[in-house]
């Protein structure tokens, strides 16, 4: 430590000391929990409530097989440490700087045989205003999941605003989430690089309720707009491209999603009265067909579709299509103007 310093100090019968202003400054803090939490950073200047800074934090933790390492360069906060001692955090920022993700092997592994706890799960208490995670580096993912998914986030900025956690309810204001050029492949899913890929997304009231025993665990969120643009994707089948997908853009808007409604068509329809879709220029691939919408837009307020144009044609033109049949069969051009469909009854569409 190079410098500690307090304001006030009180001392109450059977309870924590109470220290107001408390200013900490020093260099090179490493903790050791051996199978547990490892930990480092290299200089710190922390002051209760205000902006506090942490440079060069290396967190190790097991996570079942594997090692997760979180190297941050700076990580800034604004905390209540006197608050936080005592088990509730309160702050009004953090911010992650380019932390860099990585999953290494836990040699010391050892599966857990016992039988799952039937206990409720507990989450922390905390109330911080605001957690920004900027330009994150996803090194690689852990070995269960690297054999299955390939994933970069590009160029990308989270921000969590107002998390409200007690032991049994987490709750969360808003998510918005802005990745450029991110990289995304599974055995069935690949995402070009095009150098305009771009995701926005929105979203609010998330509400989540860990399972306990009166039941599975609850979830619930709003997703305000999600904005899609330069994406270029292909399905895959045994390595080999089956379609191409084109979105040159995409927007959705006021969608509720939660754990119920998933499994439940015509309940995820009542409670998304407010949905919509527009800007949708989608372009679709295969080695028979092509087929493209523009400007396609849908609003579930007013049961209606529209789109400008629609265009469906085989990849052979009439002449060759023709030859590569034994017998009659039909050709179809399709390239349509101005479609407006309206009243649409879904309750009836889903029976």
């Amino acid at each position: 430590l190079n410098r500690i310093s307090t304001g006030e100090i009180a001392f109450e019968n059977g309870q924590k000391p109470k220290i107001s202003g408390l200013f900490i400054d020093g260099q090179s803090i490493n903790l050791d929990q051996q199978d547990k939490l490892n930990g480092s950073f290299s200089t710190f200047k922390v002051l209760d409530s205000k902006p506090s800074s942490l440079n060069n934090v290396l967190i190790k933790l097991p996570v079942k097989g594997d090692i997760l390492s979180i190297m941050v360069p700076r990580l800034s906060f604004s905390m209540d440490i006197q608050s936080s001692l005592n088990g509730d955090i309160r702050a009004d920022f953090f911010e992650l700087s380019n932390p860099v993700i990585t999953f290494a092997k836990n040699e010391d592994f050892a599966q857990d045989t016992a039988p799952a706890s039937k206990k409720s799960s507990m989450l922390p208490v905390l109330h911080i205003k605001r957690i920004t995670i900027d330009q994150p580096e996803i090194v690689n993912l852990p070995d269960e999941l690297s054999a299955k998914i390939k994933f970069e986030p590009g160029k990308t900025r989270l921000d969590i605003l107002v998390i409200k956690s007690y032991s049994k309810e987490l709750s969360i204001d808003h998510v918005n989430i802005s990745a450029s050029q991110p990289k995304l492949q599974t055995n069935k899913f690949r995402l070009n690089p095009t150098g305009k890929e771009k995701i926005d997304f929105k979203g609010s009231a998330f509400a989540y309720k860990p399972a306990d025993e009166k039941g599975k665990s609850r979830w619930s969120f709003n997703l305000d707009a999600l904005n899609l643009s330069g994406l270029r994707m292909n399905t895959l089948e045994n390595d080999s491209v089956k379609q191409t997908i084109e979105l040159s853009s995409l927007n959705l808007e006021n969608l509720h999603m939660n754990d119920s409604s998933l499994g439940d068509p015509q309940e995820f329809i009542r409670k998304n009265n407010r949905f919509r879709i527009s800007k949708g220029y989608i372009k679709l691939a295969n080695n028979k067909t092509n087929f493209e919408l523009s400007n396609l837009a849908f609003n579930k307020a007013t049961n209606s579709l529209a789109l400008d144009s629609m265009l469906f044609c085989p990849v052979l033109d009439r002449d060759t299509f023709m030859k590569t049949q034994e017998f009659q069969a039909v050709h179809i051009h399709l390239h349509t103007g101005k479609i407006s469909v309206k009243d649409i009854d879904f309750n009836t569409l889903l029976k």
